[in-house]
C-alpha cells in the first residue's frame, strides 16, 4: 500500500471563483490505472521535461499519467497548456528542473562539473532519509547529465 495524493480535493489555494483543476486520485475516482510508482520497469520509463511535463513512452501508461491522473494540468482542445493542477505539480516539476541546472551550473563554475560529482549528488539526494519534494525530477536531469559526461569521458 502507498499513500496518495488528494489531488486538490482539500486545497484551501483556489482563489474565489477559479475551478479547482484536480488531479492525481481526486480526478481519477475508481477508475482503474496500470501505472505503478512502486514498479521499477514503470518508473525507468518515466521522463520530464523542462516545462514540467512528465510522459513514458509506453502508451498505455501515458494514458494514465495523462488523462486517467491529469498530472500534465489542463489543456484546451488544440493541445496547448491551459492551467496547472491545484497542487501546483507541472510548475514543482519545472522548479525541480531549475533546482538541476542550478546543481550543475555551480559545478561548472567551480570547474568540478565532472561525471563522479554528479553521481555523487545524485546519490545524496536518494539516500537522503527525508527526501524532498520533486526530488526524483530533479534526479532524472542529474542522471541524464551524468551520462553525458560519462559518454564524454569526463
Amino acid at each position: 500500500m502507498i499513500g496518495v495524493c488528494r489531488g486538490g480535493a482539500s486545497s484551501d489555494d483556489v482563489a474565489e471563483g477559479n475551478k479547482r483543476e484536480l488531479c492525481c486520485d481526486a480526478y481519477k475516482g475508481d477508475e482503474e490505472i496500470t501505472i505503478n510508482p512502486l514498479n521499477p520497469a514503470h518508473m525507468k520509463l518515466t521522463k520530464y521535461t523542462k516545462d514540467g511535463v512528465i510522459y513514458t513512452s509506453n502508451p498505455k501508461l501515458d494514458e494514465d499519467i495523462k488523462e486517467r491522473l491529469r498530472l500534465n494540468g489542463v489543456f484546451h482542445s488544440d493541445g496547448s497548456f491551459k492551467c496547472d493542477t491545484t497542487t501546483g505539480l507541472v510548475k514543482g516539476r519545472r522548479d525541480a528542473y531549475q533546482k538541476s541546472r542550478m546543481i550543475i551550473e555551480v559545478l561548472d563554475r567551480k570547474r568540478k562539473l565532472t561525471s563522479a560529482a554528479v553521481r555523487k549528488q545524485i546519490d545524496k539526494m536518494e539516500q537522503a532519509e527525508m527526501r524532498e519534494e520533486f526530488v526524483g525530477v530533479v534526479v532524472f536531469f542529474l542522471e541524464r547529465k551524468y551520462k553525458s559526461l560519462v559518454s564524454q569521458g569526463k
